[in-house]
């Protein structure tokens, strides 16, 4: 159990968070969350922190930090 969060309430707070970034002016995209135990981390694409918070305000959502990814590395990524 996430945070202690039945199923429904998980359901709840991503329902919640689309329909946040569905008004939100600016461009951005909230790609994926990851949970466990009384962690929560959050991907998201937008054009600077100020959107990140923008949508934290108006979802009502806690956050730590923001932070600003410089690479990314995986199987995934071709070499040049």
């Amino acid at each position: 159990m996430l945070l202690g969060l039945s199923a429904s309430e998980l359901w709840d707070i991503s329902a919640k968070s689309t329909e946040v970034v569905a008004n939100l002016s600016e461009l951005y995209t909230w790609v994926t969350t990851y949970g466990e135990g009384d962690k929560i981390v959050s991907v998201h694409i937008a054009d600077n922190h100020a959107v990140i918070r923008r949508y934290v305000e108006l979802g009502g959502f806690p956050v730590n930090w923001i932070t600003q990814v410089a690479a990314v590395i995986g199987p995934a990524i071709e070499k040049k």
